[in-house]
């Protein structure tokens, strides 16, 4: 994205040339350089199962827009899977396929995929919140309805939030031990500075996130500190056995990144007002629009995956 052309030229007096009648000429010369991203860093897609078919899938009502690059890792020829009016637009930052992709109708991928190779887990080397030992449970199979106010804490078997009303998320990290992170019902959610991490002991089974309601959410991760950026946190060896789902409207905020690196997740919705928003998973499920934007600024790190980059001269 970041290119700089300089082009130089200078009249000269000719020489030898000029018994053959050319007395003058310019010459020019024109030099090109960028800077380069190596390897995956700075996307915001990242889809890394290595041989599944529809790694990533989208259905008809499926649209994907992404203008900071999309990578999937799978070899599988139809590791891309769209049906009849799928879209994925990724403009200058391209989706970056190891295997192929198959639509039907009218689905299209705006620019084409250009081969590249796997990329390894952009946030492996991050230190993730854990599960503090001894557990001690702040809450036990907690459920909300109607509304209130919630603070940070271990949560041993989930948080459930149904019926209407709205849900406040102090800021914090919320530990899910067993249960996972669940709303249902018609209900709004909002939460700003908040990590929500899925995690597991041996009296608590792991499962995964169904955000899942009809109502507006507006979920923000810290700016700031060990946990900067970490929306939605998953464990990197167990997978939920029901997958994860993330569905909202198109008014719907997720910022954040959503590391979900052993799961199967369906993703539905994100509003273009959202600053930025980063998905990171085993596999992945698209449907209806969704925004996935790249505005770092509010965060004191910056892109939380930044990948290394070199400046190099290319022409």
């Amino acid at each position: 994205n970041y290119w700089v052309k300089a082009t130089t030229s200078e009249a000269m007096t000719l020489t030898f040339l000029q018994v053959m009648g050319f007395r003058n000429a310019t010459i020019a010369a024109t030099a090109t350089a960028g800077v380069i991203q190596s390897g995956g860093g700075g996307g915001c897609v990242y889809i890394l199962n290595l041989s599944a078919t529809k790694t990533l899938w989208q259905t008809a009502s499926g649209d994907l827009e992404a203008p900071c690059g999309v990578w999937v890792n799978s070899y599988d020829p139809k590791a891309i899977y769209q049906t009849a009016g799928a879209i994925i637009n990724t403009g200058s930052a391209f989706t970056h396929l190891v295997g192929g992709y198959y639509q039907t109708g009218s689905a299209v991928i705006t620019p084409l995929p250009v081969a590249a190779s796997a990329v390894t887990d952009p946030m492996a080397t991050k230190t993730l919140p854990t599960l503090p030992s001894p557990v001690v449970c702040d809450h036990t199979n907690f459920t909300l309805s109607g509304g209130g106010t919630l603070s940070q804490g271990t949560y041993c078997g989930g948080i459930s939030i149904t019926g209407s009303g709205t849900t406040t998320l102090n800021p914090g990290l919320y530990i899910m031990d067993g249960g996972g992170f669940n709303i249902a019902g018609s209900g709004d959610a909002t939460g700003t500075g908040i990590t929500i991490l899925l995690a597991s002991d041996a009296g608590h089974s792991y499962k995964g996130l169904s955000v899942n309601g009809s109502g507006t959410y507006a979920f923000s991760a810290p700016n700031s500190g060990s946990n900067e950026a970490l929306l939605f946190v998953g464990d990197r060896s167990i997978a939920s056995s029901l997958g994860s789902t993330i569905t909202g409207t198109t008014g719907a905020q997720f910022n954040g990144v959503a590391y979900l690196p052993k799961e199967a997740l369906t993703y539905t919705g994100g509003s273009n007002a959202s600053k930025y928003t980063t998905i990171i998973a085993d596999t992945l499920k698209m449907t209806g629009l969704t925004y996935i934007n790249a505005n770092y600024g509010s965060l004191t790190s910056g892109n939380p995956i930044g990948g290394a980059k070199t400046f190099s001269l290319v022409q």
